[in-house]
């Protein structure tokens, strides 16, 4: 039995948000890569933790657009976190270029 597209929550994507999508994974393996170069391996920069560069679970590193514009998809804008990092700095609304760090972000309130 095929799927019923009308009846699927899930929206499709269009050929614009694609090549966005496309370009913002580039950059971010791209700097996912300069990071391994600077410590050897693929980290998270918000807890510091390894990653898990093609993962998609909570571990598998993700890339958050620090200055919050998604269209600004500059390496310099890109800092390399895992997904449960990532969902704690986006519900939070953390401004990573204030608080590079859990370490920074926690200690702010003592």
């Amino acid at each position: 039995m095929g799927v019923d597209m009308k009846r699927t929550p899930l929206k499709r994507v269009s050929k614009r948000q694609q090549v966005k999508l496309r370009i913002w994974k580039r950059v971010t393996m791209e700097r996912i890569a300069q990071i391994t170069d600077e410590f050897g391996v693929p980290i998270c920069l918000w807890c510091g933790g390894r990653g898990d560069v093609l993962g998609d679970g909570i571990f598998g590193l993700h890339g958050h657009h620090a200055d919050e514009d998604r269209e600004n998809n500059t390496q310099e804008n890109c800092y390399p976190c895992h997904n449960i990092c990532h969902l704690f700095i986006s519900d939070n609304n953390v401004d990573v270029r204030i608080y590079p760090n859990s370490k920074a972000h926690f200690q702010r309130s003592i």
